[in-house]
């Protein structure tokens, strides 16, 4: 909008001074000033939404990461509960505890474990 103003002003005034320019500019003042509001509103606005948007994506990827550990914990917990028997307390709070990647070497360990205690050895 602001470009038609000054384009049209122009073709109006082709030979006006340099004080003529800022006397019709002047007028158009508050127009401006309205196009400039509602332009830096849709800007807030539209990194508003970026950045909720962004907030929302991560929000879901951990909760995605976190179902995903806890995918892991009870399938290992179902795998030691059907080669042990029960799994103990402690047994399910070191599961509780572990990382993605020991959780991974535990369930490798387990095919070929002789005893509950095999499955939790570092190797």
């Amino acid at each position: 909008m602001f470009g038609k103003l000054v384009c049209e002003a122009h073709q109006r005034l082709p030979w006006a001074s340099p004080d003529e320019w800022l006397a019709v500019v002047g007028s158009w003042r508050e127009p401006v000033i309205e196009v400039v509001d509602e332009l830096m509103e849709v800007e807030f606005m539209s990194k508003r939404k970026t950045a909720a948007s962004y907030l929302l994506e991560e929000g879901r990827q951990e909760g995605r990461q976190e179902g995903r550990q806890e995918g892991r914990i009870e399938l290992l917990r179902s795998l030691i509960r059907a080669r042990f028997g029960p799994s103990s307390t402690a047994v399910d709070a070191r599961l509780e505890a572990a990382s993605h990647d020991e959780l991974d070497r535990w369930a490798v360990q387990l095919l070929s474990a002789a005893t509950l205690d095999d499955v939790f050895r570092d190797r």
